[in-house]
């Protein structure tokens, strides 16, 4: 009986136990800031800060992607470029790099579909930041131009909102 009544015991304690654990894969969405795809975009050019830093977008592109065929790569720089198609890195030191398709829509950030910030520190080290608070909305396609607005929350210092026009480079 005292074998018995320990088992049930220890079942007990075990299920408790078990039941008490949570396992969380980190969204970074460590200031708890209401997640992106419940946010407004806001109006006007994509800004807000990489590193700690304003940063704002001046050009960019879509190519294809070397990682996943039915995607195509978009790149976002805080440098103008007169011709993005025909730069192989752009001299931004801060860049938000993303895979989507070339679809008119709403893409929300997730785990597998999601922007990076990247950066170089101050070191000279660089740094990539993988965001998976937010949304992409592709409002217009036109034979050479994607136009579109996002929204990407990491922390309070990696944050950005606004519309964007990015050229189409897939030929």
């Amino acid at each position: 009986m005292k074998t018995v009544t320990n088992r049930l015991l220890m079942i007990t304690l075990l299920t408790l136990s078990i039941s008490a654990c949570k396992t969380e894969i980190s969204d970074n969405n460590n200031d708890k800031k209401p997640r992106g795809d419940r946010r407004s975009i806001q109006a006007g050019t994509l800004d807000g800060t990489i590193n700690g830093f304003g940063w704002t977008f001046k050009s960019g592109r879509v190519t294809t992607s070397t990682f996943d065929n039915n995607k195509l790569s978009f790149d976002f720089w805080e440098t103008y470029e007169a011709d993005p198609c025909s730069v192989f890195i752009s001299s931004s030191n801060r860049s938000i790099l993303g895979s989507f398709p070339l679809k008119r829509g709403e893409y929300p950030f997730s785990l597998s579909q999601n922007v990076t910030f990247a950066f170089e520190e101050q070191d000279g080290s660089y740094l990539n930041l993988f965001v998976t608070d937010g949304r992409l909305i592709i409002d217009d396609i036109d034979g050479s131009t994607l136009r579109g607005r996002m929204v990407a929350n990491y922390d309070s210092d990696n944050s950005v909102s606004g519309e964007f026009e990015l050229a189409i480079c897939t030929q």
